[in-house]
């Protein structure tokens, strides 16, 4: 067997270099020049080798050319290596356990202090695979040199934002899972915007199918029924990671919570109906921007038209509100509707619908929703005249599937909490939860909001510079323009200069113009008056002034107005709160209600009982008209038993039984 030479081989002898020819399995020659030479046996040649008689002329090997991300790489990863060396021999530990890693990552961080501007030192993992390469080199550096000679291609951070949009908006709202049609969308996409920002270009299609690939592979589990709740809170931490976006109100995320709660109502002490809650959360910066409160109803657009409203407003305690790039609903009746859609419209907000059942198209409401269950219905801590209650009052926690409580309490009888007090609660919550450290973006949202507000895309608007854009709502199909120049809408007069003279020009040509009035259920002060002018082809949009009120600098509900009760209303207060990081509050009282006795009187004697007593119809009647009962008295059978006692003719019993006790004809 041949170790260390081939045919060509050279071999250092005492006589020089000479050169291996082999002749067959056994014998070969050594060439000290074309012409002269000696004959070997392979063991010959063997045994010279091991006794240094011969030695393995070795060519140099040409040193391979490293390109400048080769070194770079080279060089980062000897500066652990060599922080590890050091460890090893200053503290005797293996190199390949924990402990040695966390003394390697103090020695590096001291020894080249470039470390510290890196965003991450490498996993332990590697560490140790850079330590087996270079111990296996025997301590030559360019063994950790990577095989890779160009540095992976980066995609421009413009790029990289336009791509996470359309993962965020167009990909999460599809039904359609095509990736060859969503790269082509794409592609069209990142055209438009290339116009605008050179820089912007569209990545491979490789990578574009890998993004979308984790995603799906997330949504395909989260969607299963057969994924537990436990899993179901990692997957939804793990795609709110894969959704990113740039800035605030990019990506704002709408749902509806029902809870098994009754309220009582502050003026006529009854109760309000079961409460159902209208959340809209700011992905970037998971901030709650808008919310309302139903009472007793079932979902609706008129609900979802004032949530709109709401992400628009602020107070003291929620200083969140802007125009939202894109809202995320899903398909409920209260969201896709015609009116939502022509609302979105007026207001240049794109809607996106997502599918029914599919919690991870909403990852970031989805979390919130928990939290909310969690940390306000079931945790939050009530001070109530000095006494505590963990959990907010009459909340009976989540339904089975089957749709049953949990307890056998029903939700009218728990019923304690006031409707007041209840938003006073739901406001302070949000204003702690806030300014609460989110766990992946290490910043409140209060900190996340106003780190990003000097943002050019964000965009500042203010509800009372767009009060006609929420004028969606009809009043009626169509109403009369007085001539006074008014309208008359839910008992309240509107009216404006232009109403005046838009009766003034259409009266001598059609009579008395109908118009179309438009409103917000939830803004008293204004409505909105459309008039078609058939002559001119041009439809009049003119806003008008509720002159039964006085000037009123916030908005004000038509119910409100009236003094009714609100089934639907806004959380947003005057007080401000003082942020204690700790969800707990004092309200003054909750309401007792009235029980009233299943049993009142005294119970009359039961038909075993006459029967004893061998009473005849005529006493056991008079007994009973002695006693006030509400329980069923079984007559027909006890005057059967009387009559088959006195051998009464049975005509005579029904005839009997055609007269009540006051001597009045009736049918029993």
């Amino acid at each position: 067997m041949m170790s260390g030479y081939r045919d060509g081989s050279s071999l250092q002898t005492k006589d020089g270099l000479a050169k291996i020819r082999i002749i067959n399995e056994n014998l070969c020659v050594l060439l000290n020049d074309p012409e002269n030479g000696f004959i070997q046996t392979h063991t010959q040649i063997e045994e010279g080798l091991k006794s240094g008689a011969y030695i393995v002329d070795t060519p140099p090997v040409p040193k391979k050319i490293l390109t400048k991300y080769q070194i770079s790489d080279r060089d980062t990863r000897l500066m652990y290596v060599k922080s590890l060396e050091k460890v090893v021999e200053e503290h005797h530990v293996r190199p390949t356990t924990q402990k040695a890693y966390n003394l390697m990552i103090q020695q590096v961080e001291q020894d080249y202090p470039i470390t510290l501007s890196l965003n991450k030192h490498p996993a332990k993992s590697s560490v140790c695979r850079y330590w087996r390469m270079w111990v296996n080199g025997r301590c030559c550096d360019d063994t950790l040199v990577s095989s890779r000679r160009n540095a992976p291609s980066r995609v421009h951070p413009a790029a990289e934002a336009v791509l996470n949009h359309y993962v965020s908006t167009v990909w999460s709202s599809s039904h359609s899972k095509l990736r060859s049609g969503h790269y082509k969308a794409y592609c069209s996409v990142v055209e438009k915007e290339s116009i605008k920002n050179p820089s912007i270009s569209a990545v491979s299609e490789r990578t574009f199918y890998r993004r979308l690939a984790e995603l799906s592979h997330i949504e395909d589990e989260m969607n299963s029924p057969f994924t537990t709740q436990a899993r179901l809170n990692q997957l939804n931490l793990t795609c709110q990671k894969k959704i990113k976006t740039e800035y605030p109100l990019q990506r704002v995320e709408m749902d509806r919570v029902d809870l098994n709660l009754n309220l009582i109502d502050d003026n006529t002490h009854e109760l309000t109906g079961k409460v159902s809650i209208y959340f809209a959360k700011d992905v970037h910066t998971r901030c709650i921007i808008g919310t309302v409160i139903n009472f007793g109803l079932a979902e609706n657009k008129e609900s979802v038209v004032h949530l709109i409203q709401q992400i628009f407003m602020k107070d003291e305690n929620l200083p969140f509100q802007g125009k939202p790039m894109s809202l995320f609903m899903d398909n409920g009746p209260g969201f896709h509707n015609s009116t939502v859609d022509h609302l979105c419209e007026k207001l240049g907000i794109e809607p996106s619908y997502t599918p029914a059942n599919q919690p991870s198209k909403k990852p970031f409401i989805e979390s919130f929703n928990n939290v909310f269950r969690n940390k306000f219905c079931s945790s939050f801590a009530v001070l109530v005249k000095d006494k505590l209650q963990v959990g907010i009052p009459g909340y009976l926690g989540v339904r089975n599937k089957k749709g049953h409580d949990k307890t056998n309490i029903n939700i009218d009888k728990a019923a304690q909490l006031y409707k007041s007090d209840f938003i006073y609660l739901l406001n302070y919550f949000l204003c702690q939860y806030s300014h609460q450290t989110h766990s992946m973006t290490k910043k409140s949202p209060f900190e996340m909001w106003y780190d990003s507000s000097d943002s050019p895309i964000l965009e500042h608007c203010s509800y009372e510079n767009i009060i006609d854009k929420f004028h969606v709502l009809q009043n009626q199909k169509n109403q009369k323009l007085y001539q006074n120049g008014t309208v008359h809408v839910q008992g309240y007069k509107f009216t404006s200069p232009d109403l005046k003279s838009l009766y003034n020009r259409v009266k001598p040509l059609y009579g008395s113009p109908e118009v179309i009035v438009y409103l917000n259920p939830f803004d008293a002060r204004y409505v909105t008056v459309s008039y078609f002018d058939t002559r001119t082809n041009i439809q009049h949009q003119i806003l008008a002034t509720n002159i039964d009120i006085d000037d009123m600098p916030e908005p004000v509900s038509f119910k409100k107005l009236k003094g009714e009760s609100e089934n639907i209303a806004g959380i947003h207060l005057t007080t401000k709160h003082t942020v204690t990081g700790k969800y707990e509050a004092t309200i003054g009282k909750l309401h007792v209600q009235k029980r009233r006795r299943n049993n009142r009187g005294k119970p009359t004697a039961s038909f075993e009982e006459n029967n004893k007593g061998q009473l005849t119809a005529e006493q056991r009647v008079a007994q009973s008209n002695i006693e006030d009962s509400k329980l069923d008295v079984n007559l027909m059978a006890n005057m059967r038993f009387s009559a088959a006692a006195s051998h009464i003719n049975e005509v005579e019993v029904e005839d009997f039984m055609k007269v009540d006790m006051t001597g009045k004809k009736r049918r029993w």
